[in-house]
């Protein structure tokens, strides 16, 4: 009989749910747990996933104007993956510059490559900062109506003489895998993009990178910006999964560092859809990972193997898992938190909360992770002042979630 991975272990944490205030806290708000629902398939507030969107989001500068995304990390070598009629112009050897959003400058020769048989290119940078890159992941079949974000650097205006960050929110419109358009250009969205966007990211709402933005359907009638047209109705981008044939220039790495989609990449990209649909098998998710693992050993791998030995409640081969998982890939903060959640089980508060606290300094935004060791600053270390400070960093992160006020107001008021 299937057994649901979100149902595996009913009397601990469901996997990806975390501890969000122990017991003593939690009777200030009248419950005895508060829970996360199952991470995969949380949407994150617009506010989080443009945050993402601007981290990732690069602004291209040659013969054409318009925006990338970086999607790998070699160690100081970056990859930025845009739309090939962004960079097509540019001649040999003449410069290309990309703008960072530290508003680091790059100035580059045209040494660019052209992703096979789509409106897709790369190029590259050298850096020793440390740049977020982008997660990707495949588009569902059945998402039309569903949110998208679309993220990049319009061109100058009379009114907005420089090229700011915009984000842009919509519904994906169709998606047919089966169906091949014109230069890879199967993913519709309502979007309203502008010039100078293509080449920027299309991000689902759990701030994944789902395409890159390229097309848009003109009409002038609609503008509403002097001297420039505004992209209305259809607009379309290139989905990367649906791709990951073609796409050969940029190896596969695993899910913190980004890259391109490999055969190992499928079956994690299987294993991430198949939490997001709520209908988990654990023994068919470590299946999966195996098989990934035989292709090429990555932390994403190993952490999802974790994640299945969590679901069945083999705590020490999940925690053997994610330490794996960390020493392939150190900077893996989802492992860290895996780590931290095992811990609380068996009570190690101690060690969850070394591991909550290099998840955190590793993704400050982590709302989660700061929950987590705010509820163990309070119950376990009585330390009243780090709670404070963990649960007022997690409402700038969601100012308005209701749960997290009423732990602040509790603790304010009974401190």
């Amino acid at each position: 009989m299937k057994k649901d991975i979100n149902g595996a272990a009913p009397n601990l944490l469901p996997i990806f749910q975390h501890l969000l205030v122990s017991r003593s806290l939690a009777v200030g708000l009248a419950a005895s747990a508060v829970v996360l629902a199952p991470n995969a398939a949380v949407a994150q507030d617009a506010s989080n996933i443009a945050r993402i969107a601007k981290e990732i989001t690069v602004r291209v500068e040659g013969a054409t104007q318009g925006s990338g995304v970086i999607v790998k990390k070699d160690g100081n070598t970056y990859t930025v993956l845009t739309a090939w009629h962004v960079l097509k112009s540019n001649q040999p050897g003449e410069e290309i510059t990309l703008v960072i959003n530290d508003n680091q400058y790059f100035h580059l020769p045209s040494s660019v490559k052209r992703v096979k048989n789509v409106d897709l290119a790369t190029i590259k940078f050298t850096s020793t900062n440390n740049y977020k890159t982008a997660r990707i992941a495949s588009i569902d079949k059945n998402m039309i109506g569903s949110s998208i974000f679309v993220g990049g650097f319009p061109l100058r205006t009379d009114s907005v003489n420089s090229r700011i960050f915009r984000f842009l929110d919509g519904r994906v419109i169709a998606y047919d895998p089966n169906i091949q358009l014109p230069n890879g250009y199967n993913f519709l969205y309502s979007n309203n993009t502008l010039p100078g966007m293509s080449g920027g990211p299309v991000l689902g709402t759990q701030g994944e990178l789902l395409a890159i933005h390229g097309l848009g359907e003109i009409d002038v009638e609609m503008t509403s910006n002097k001297n420039i047209l505004v992209k209305t109705g259809t607009n379309q981008g290139i989905p990367l999964s649906f791709f990951s044939s073609e796409i050969k220039e940029v190896p596969s790495s695993n899910r913190n560092t980004g890259g391109m989609i490999s055969s190992a990449d499928k079956y994690l990209l299987k294993i991430e859809s198949l939490l997001r649909s709520g209908n988990s098998d654990p023994v068919e998710i470590m299946i999966l990972a195996d098989k990934a693992s035989l292709i090429e050993t990555s932390a994403r791998s190993e952490y999802y193997r974790a994640v299945g030995m969590y679901s069945i409640r083999s705590f020490r081969s999940a925690l053997a898992g994610a330490e794996r998982a960390i020493s392939l890939d150190p900077s893996f903060s989802k492992a860290y938190r895996l780590k931290a959640t095992i811990n609380i089980i068996r009570r190690d508060h101690i060690s969850a909360l070394v591991d909550l606290t290099a998840a955190i300094t590793l993704d400050p935004n982590d709302f989660q992770s700061l929950l987590n060791r705010a509820s163990i600053y309070y119950d376990t270390y009585k330390s009243i002042d780090a709670a404070k400070r963990d649960l007022e960093k997690a409402l700038l992160i969601k100012p308005n979630d209701s749960a997290t006020i009423k732990m602040l107001d509790y603790i304010k008021n009974n401190s």
